[in-house]
């Protein structure tokens, strides 16, 4: 996923009028990458791609199977507003488990 597309997403999903976003690149990168590291903890999987992430024109380095996990993370990092926060963080958790789910069902598939 293009980065531009991932902050439009992310911009939609903490509209509550007191979030703080990052307002340059290279704040949006670290907890980009804070978030990739948390999420491959947690699975025990590999998500990160060889994609390069230097610049808003690049792809963000985790595969598309995560990223809806990624924007939930990102996004209740972000929103001020309790609800939406914890609703983020059961969607983060209900997409995490998706993952897992369907990658589990490709390894008994391929056996």
């Amino acid at each position: 996923m293009n980065f531009k597309t991932f902050e439009s997403l992310i911009k939609t999903n903490t509209q509550d009028g007191q979030s703080k976003l990052p307002s340059s690149f290279p704040q949006w990168k670290i907890v980009i990458e804070q978030g990739i590291v948390k999420l491959e903890a947690e699975t025990r999987e590999v998500i990160r791609t060889v994609d390069i992430f230097e610049n808003e024109n690049d792809n963000i380095p985790v595969i598309e199977d995560i990223v809806i996990a990624l924007i939930y993370y990102v996004s209740q990092l972000y929103t001020n507003d309790i609800n939406l926060k914890q609703k983020y963080i059961l969607d983060y958790e209900d997409a995490k488990g998706t993952f897992l789910w369907n990658k589990f069902k490709e390894q008994e598939l391929a056996k």
